[in-house]
């Protein structure tokens, strides 16, 4: 028991130590410029009994370094039994952009979950540029021209940096923890292979995601952004995972062990 202990641990930290010399001696991509007239884009936001997250989430948006007359942000919400929707509405006054809280009452094709709502709200979007993130995130200033500055043509779906920040010690953990996952997924994309994409902290362009015929004509997945992101590659585009400042997102942690486990069971299962 022991001997095989010390093996894995040992091929652990092997793989680790190349990913790391690998991660830092990696070139970023060149950037196409963006365009001078900037593309109106669609935020997409799937939310359900997120009282206590959906205002953090909403700031932030307001904040970001874009003309707010071309962002259209659209949340749903999935029949909340908390404010999840007056305080978002609160959040979103005044705001000069575009922005809808949409109930979802009904369930589209084979859709469910967070996957239905995200299709309701596809269908709902009217923009070329859907970027997705989730109720407990915290997107920085400039998530949408750092990951647009990627979405060059033939790419169909562009994933940035999420870390998880809190002032516990668990909270902490679970930050290096999703940030060593994402190092080493981002090692073994810049070699061409596709892992996986993160539906928090996402752009698809509409092309591509119309291509899959929209997470109402996917297969049910409880990892709905890995089925997305396979259902992309399958029509032949291809996809960028971004590994920089730019687009790096907070996360509100996982408050408790069960639930950190449970939500890795679930991982497991998609």
């Amino acid at each position: 028991m022991v001997t095989a202990l010390t093996l894995y641990l040992a091929c652990w930290f092997l793989i680790l130590s190349v990913s790391t010399l690998l991660f830092a001696l990696r070139r970023s991509p060149a950037l196409a410029p963006l365009p001078a007239a900037l593309p109106r884009v669609s935020i997409l936001i799937a939310a359900r009994n997120e009282e206590a997250a959906i205002g953090r989430c909403l700031h932030h948006i307001r904040q970001l370094h874009y003309p707010p007359e071309l962002i259209e942000v659209l949340v749903g919400d999935d029949a909340s039994s908390d404010r999840t929707r007056a305080l978002a509405e609160r959040a979103m006054q005044g705001y000069a952009g575009t922005f809808r809280c949409v109930p979802i009452t009904d369930t589209m094709g084979t859709a469910l979950g967070k996957a239905n709502v995200l299709a309701h709200l596809a269908r709902l979007a009217t923009t070329e540029y859907f970027f997705i993130t989730d109720a407990d995130i915290a997107v920085p200033a400039t998530w949408l021209t750092g990951l647009l500055a990627h979405a060059q043509p033939g790419v169909g779906t562009v994933t940035g940096l999420t870390v998880v920040e809190g002032p516990r010690l668990f909270d902490q953990l679970q930050g290096l923890d999703w940030l060593l996952s994402l190092g080493l997924v981002q090692v073994v994309s810049d070699f061409g292979r596709p892992v996986t994409a993160m539906g928090n902290n996402m752009l698809i362009t509409r092309t591509a995601y119309e291509a899959t015929g929209g997470y109402e004509r996917l297969p049910f997945s409880v990892t709905e952004d890995y089925e997305l992101f396979r259902a992309v590659l399958r029509q032949g585009f291809r996809f960028r995972n971004v590994f920089r400042p730019e687009v790096l997102a907070v996360s509100l942690p996982i408050s408790s062990v069960g639930r950190l486990l449970h939500q890795r069971r679930r991982w497991l299962r998609g």
